[in-house]
């Protein structure tokens, strides 16, 4: 029976949360850092309530099969600058949300909290949440690196 399964992950980023909330707001941009994500495009504008994407993905399972998913994905904006919702039915019976909040964090920058809610078989969202974590921690690090250029340019 399907059940909503939760996780978190935590990235610091020496970025200010303004920086960091630019490159979450716009799933694009963020699909740029994201491992996986190949092609990202809006195809609702919903603003201010939501903006829709479609998100076409590319990536390998088991080191042997290559998945290539697609799907869509709202965003929405729960609190300007410190809060963002990322949702989406990736697949049929896995439901996906996303919740970031944003934290200046003084010296070190930006405290950014990802709680996961995959609502799904609990097999499914182990595995799923396996395949997301080691993806967003890549993305965040990819993230970190493009703002810390533009901080030494």
């Amino acid at each position: 029976m399907a059940a909503t399964h939760t996780f978190f992950l935590e990235h610091i980023i020496a970025s200010p949360p303004e920086s960091v909330y630019a490159a979450l707001v716009d799933l694009r941009q963020f699909g740029r850092y994201h491992p996986h994500m190949k092609e990202v495009r809006i195809v609702d504008d919903q603003k201010p309530a939501f903006i829709e994407y479609e998100i076409s993905e590319e990536l390998i399972l088991f080191k042997i099969f290559r998945s290539k998913p697609r799907y869509n994905a709202r965003v929405f904006e729960i609190d300007t600058k410190a809060q963002l919702r990322y949702t989406s039915q990736v697949k049929p019976g896995i439901f996906l949300q996303v919740d970031f909040k944003l934290k200046n964090n003084g010296k070190e920058g930006t405290l950014i909290s990802e709680q996961v809610q995959l609502t799904c078989l609990k097999p499914l969202a182990l595995a799923f949440y396996g395949i997301l974590k080691k993806a967003h921690l890549e993305a965040f690090e990819n993230l970190k690196q493009q703002l810390k250029e533009r901080v030494d340019v």
